[in-house]
């Protein structure tokens, strides 16, 4: 859904016109949120690095603002064991032991450029996009609006829905039974 279609369906849940500039600002408000509250909300990329014990590397993930988790042979690597940090445009990360890892990282959207894009989000998530915007317009002549808190609170209870279907549907896909051989 891009962002025109979420401001559409938001101008029907608030009853008031939203302005282009306002829509772009909350949608990339909504995409903070959902992606510091759900890694599954983000964007994800991976990169498998090769590293020597307390040497930096450069990671060479475009978006630095992420969350990073890293595996080593398939198992989750304990974050004690590796730092990260940022040497001016670049992230780099160094590891306590030597091997091949892979870097996992939860980028957040980032603003979209115009409306006619849509979000860099996971697409489960957008209609609790729509309830955002929703609720932030009805925010912004009263805090106390009951419609906006309502709106708000649909926003959180999709964002949860949305959450639970990914992490259903991936447990699911991880676990296709074998057929039998006759």
């Amino acid at each position: 859904m891009n962002g025109i279609r979420i401001r559409d369906l938001a101008q029907l849940d608030a009853g008031r016109k939203i302005d282009t500039l306002q829509c772009r600002l909350w949608i990339y408000e909504a995409c903070e949120k959902l992606s510091v509250a759900y890694l599954t909300a983000c964007i994800t990329a991976q990169k498998t690095i090769t590293a020597e014990p307390e040497k930096w590397v450069e990671v060479g993930i475009d978006n630095n603002r992420g969350v990073y988790k890293v595996t080593k042979n398939g198992r989750e690597y304990d974050a004690a064991y590796y730092s990260v940090k940022l040497e001016g445009e670049k992230t780099v990360i160094k590891f306590a032991d030597k091997g091949e890892f892979t870097v996992h990282a939860y980028v957040p959207a980032p603003i979209l450029p115009s409306l006619s894009v849509a979000p860099q989000l996971n697409p489960a998530y957008h209609q609790a996009l729509v309830k955002y915007v929703a609720a932030k317009k009805r925010f912004a002549t009263n805090r106390r609006d009951p419609v906006g808190m309502d709106l708000m609170a649909e926003f959180y209870r999709l964002a949860d829905d949305a959450d639970d279907t990914i992490k259903r549907m991936k447990k699911k896909n991880a676990r296709i039974p074998a057929r039998p051989f006759r």
